[in-house]
């Protein structure tokens, strides 16, 4: 994988295609990664909705480009890691983005933080990793 987070036991990991039906994939395996690591009720559906949003967001930003998604528990959160190719793929931009881009983004982020406790977004040279923890113990 390509997210900052080095391998940890019990993560689910996963690269996937930039396309619209990876989201439904993606959300079914971190269900199953949830439910698998007792991550379930209100806390697992959601991780579930963070992924997806995230993954739709990486489509969005970068049609047809791979995204990557590490998903992990710890004491007392689930921490859900996606890292996004910058839009075309490339490196990062040297122009600013276009308005209706980041205004997709800021709603996505906007659902996401709604969801989350911590919401963090760091630009790389490969691309944005958006990093959501949320507290366990909804439900």
């Amino acid at each position: 994988s390509r997210v900052t987070t080095p391998p940890r036991p019990g993560s689910l990991e996963r690269t996937y295609p930039g396309v619209a039906g990876s989201l439904r994939t993606a959300r079914a395996e971190v269900a199953r990664w949830a439910k698998d690591a007792g991550v379930d009720g209100l806390d697992g559906e959601t991780v579930s909705l963070v992924v997806s949003e995230l993954a739709a967001q990486a489509v969005q930003a970068a049609p047809g480009h791979p995204f990557d998604v590490v998903v992990y528990a710890d004491a007392t959160h689930v921490v859900v890691e996606v890292l996004r190719a910058w839009a075309g793929g490339g490196p990062a931009p040297s122009s600013a983005r276009s308005f209706d881009a980041v205004a997709r983004q800021e709603q996505s982020l906007s659902v996401v933080g709604a969801l989350a406790d911590e919401v963090e977004t760091i630009e790389q040279d490969n691309g944005v990793v958006t990093t959501a923890r949320v507290v366990l113990g909804r439900g």
